[in-house]
């Protein structure tokens, strides 16, 4: 078939630049449907519009078997869609149909709002312009500033859960825009300039919840140094124990997950839940019942943070060997573990933190 005989229907958004092309190369084209109008073209509109076309692009219209049968002349296919997950490949594939489409062409919107996102969620835009909006500028009669002042996107550590087309630039707008320190895990990708890679989702696993196990823990460092300092002598220089984690229930997995997601939610929400319990004695307080109160929020947030960073950090080096020592066999010279039981020394520690 010679090149000037193609008709092509283009069923999304395209530019002037993209359609001078086609003239130039004598296709004739018929615009319609989405990207035209914003109204979704019907598998039997899209058929009779397409019946004598051998080119068929599309963006929301789905390209079904039943469409696809229905096309005897069609050619090639062009999807302008990140994946073209709106066409039947295999139907295409047999009929020996090239499908192309468009990798990453919507990578930098998606990038600028995720950014956007995290710059509302840091910088409290969305209930600082609420509050204003429906209650004025004072907050319980005090300027806003302590609770709307947010944070600063360069001071934090971003973790990004793959680096595609929109990890990449996402990572990019962090690290050059606010100078904040990104790690990503992507199995696929084997390293970057922009960002530090962790080899693996274990990784993570093993360095917030097994670290006790780890030689580099904080607490291990802190005694072994607290040791050399006072008795110059390696006594408090202790070692982790030999670990291997099993789980030995069928629910073993999905329970221990639920109680890690419980453990990061409820430390993460504490100021918020105090808040809440305030809230909900406030009304019973006397005026300067409520002041006095008041200040005591940051006072109980603070001492449950630092309670929690004594016994998981420093006396969690103690705590974990002596709850491994009193339940726990080594078998083979190495330590078999229930990972449910850990989870409960895991909880064990929050509820010391919780205590002081």
């Amino acid at each position: 078939m010679q090149a000037n005989s193609l008709r092509a229907l283009i069923t999304c958004e395209v530019t002037t630049e993209f359609l001078a092309s086609l003239n130039e190369r004598n296709i004739k084209f018929e615009l319609s449907g989405w990207g035209q109008n914003g109204i979704t073209l019907s598998d039997s509109e899209l058929v009779a519009k397409a019946q004598n076309c051998e080119i068929v692009i599309v963006e929301i219209e789905e390209l079904n078997r039943k469409v696809l049968e229905s096309l005897p002349n069609l050619k090639f296919v062009g999807v302008s869609r990140g994946t073209p997950v709106n066409v039947d490949l295999g139907f295409c594939e047999q009929q020996k149909i090239p499908v192309v489409h468009t990798p990453g062409r919507n990578a930098d919107s998606v990038a600028d709002y995720c950014l956007a996102m995290m710059l509302d969620l840091s910088r409290k835009l969305t209930s600082s312009s609420r509050h204003l909006s429906n209650e004025g500028w004072l907050f319980d009669g005090k300027l806003p500033y302590l609770e709307f002042r947010g944070r600063e996107i360069g001071n934090l550590v971003v973790g990004l859960y793959g680096f595609g087309q929109i990890g990449v630039r996402v990572a990019q707008r962090l690290i050059n825009g606010f100078g904040a320190t990104v790690y990503f895990f992507d199995p696929f990708v084997e390293s970057s300039s922009y960002a530090t890679k962790v080899s693996s989702l274990e990784e993570l696993f093993e360095i917030i919840v097994l670290s006790p196990f780890s030689p580099d823990f904080f607490g291990y460092r802190f005694f072994c140094k607290a040791g050399h300092f006072l008795m110059n002598s390696d006594a408090l220089c202790w070692t982790p124990p030999p670990l291997v984690m099993q789980s030995q229930q069928i629910q073993g997995q999905f329970v221990s997950a639920f109680k890690i997601s419980f453990v990061v939610g409820f430390v993460v929400a504490f100021p918020y839940i105090i808040y809440q319990i305030w809230s909900f004695i406030r009304p019973a307080l006397s005026q300067k019942e409520i002041q006095k109160t008041r200040r005591s929020l940051g006072v109980v947030s603070l001492l449950f943070f630092t309670g929690l960073f004594f016994c998981v950090f420093l006396f969690g080096a103690i705590g974990f060997q002596l709850f491994i020592g009193l339940f726990f066999e080594p078998k083979d010279s190495k330590y078999h573990y229930d990972i449910q039981r850990y989870g409960f020394c895991y909880l064990h520690e929050l509820g010391h933190g919780v205590g002081v």
